[in-house]
């Protein structure tokens, strides 16, 4: 086992860790809620089968990235921090393994069905300000390290018992500009889940520019905010094909020189208040050069007044 591989720590993970219970499983592998023994730190851990050797040199992709961003000392209180990746003896294998930090809580999709769903409790103002500021404030984080998500959605944001919103998932995030190691930068490719892809992504697969992808992540967040607030999406979400032309007509009155924003907010649309409208809908302003950026909106989430 060369490469990447051989520069791991090793580790043996049932000496090392108490496994609590799984809190998550893919094709290739599982998450558990952990104890490290060594610290006592209750912990997310990653364990990986070395079957997909493309899947496991992702996730140290995602690794290098992620300790650029937030790892210790320097972790994020709105992002996942990272704390290790080593290779570990785990169930008689080999495994690839990465000890994370455990976001006590559900995801926001979870619990967005759960209160505004089945509960009927429309999001207020109050609400969508507090998780507006955390996101948007990710975000800005995000964008001074150069780094986008590009797969923001409800159930990659983790939700703690007193609020607090967690960005989690990082397994598509790249950097825009200098990477600090080879492979890191952005693709040029389509990236996240369909209905909260951007336009200009849509428009062309093989655009290289990587100024569009932070924009991208903008978008995807006032996609996301839309439909907390108004229990349906800026556009029509059901077909994607029809999804697609909808987004293509705004991008095409956007280069015909109308600086458009998708969303359309009457009397009984959410949220009331002017400013947090005024962030949603500069946030799906199609053309991404008109979009508003990251700090641009917490300057505005700054100025809100709900009294």
């Amino acid at each position: 086992m060369g490469g990447a591989f051989a520069k791991l720590e090793k580790r043996n993970v049932d000496r090392n860790y108490q496994l609590v219970r799984e809190i998550g499983s893919g094709q290739y592998g599982k998450v558990y809620e952990a104890v490290n023994r060594q610290t006592g730190e209750t912990v997310a851990l990653k364990i990986l089968k070395l079957i997909d050797r493309q899947e496991a040199r992702a996730t140290i992709r995602e690794f290098n990235i992620m300790r650029h961003v937030s790892a210790r000392p320097n972790c994020h209180p709105g992002i996942v921090c990272y704390y290790a990746i080593f290779l570990g003896r785990h169930e008689g294998e080999q495994r690839l393994c990465v000890e994370m930090e455990y976001v006590e809580g559900e995801d926001l999709e979870k619990w967005w069905r759960r209160h505004v769903i089945q509960g009927k409790n429309l999001l207020t103002d109050a609400e969508l300000l507090s998780m507006m500021t955390q996101v948007y404030g990710a975000l800005t984080y995000l964008n001074a390290k150069n780094v986008a998500h590009r797969d923001i959605k409800p159930a990659n944001i983790m939700r703690k018992p007193d609020g607090t919103l967690v960005l989690v998932d990082f397994g598509l995030s790249c950097f825009v500009r200098q990477a600090p190691g080879k492979g890191l930068l952005c693709p040029p490719q389509v990236s996240g889940s369909p209905a909260y892809v951007a336009p200009e992504l849509y428009a062309d697969v093989n655009h290289a520019d990587l100024d569009n992808y932070q924009p991208a992540d903008i978008w995807a967040t006032g996609v996301m905010f839309y439909r907390l607030a108004n229990v349906q999406y800026p556009f029509p979400a059901k077909n994607v094909d029809v999804m697609k032309a909808a987004l293509a007509a705004c991008l095409q009155r956007a280069e015909d020189g109308d600086v458009d924003s998708i969303a359309k907010f009457t009397a009984a649309s959410r949220p009331r208040n002017r400013k947090l409208r005024e962030v949603l809908s500069e946030s799906l302003i199609c053309d991404p050069t008109d979009r508003i950026t990251a700090p641009e909106a917490m300057v505005t989430l700054g100025q809100v007044n709900l009294g």
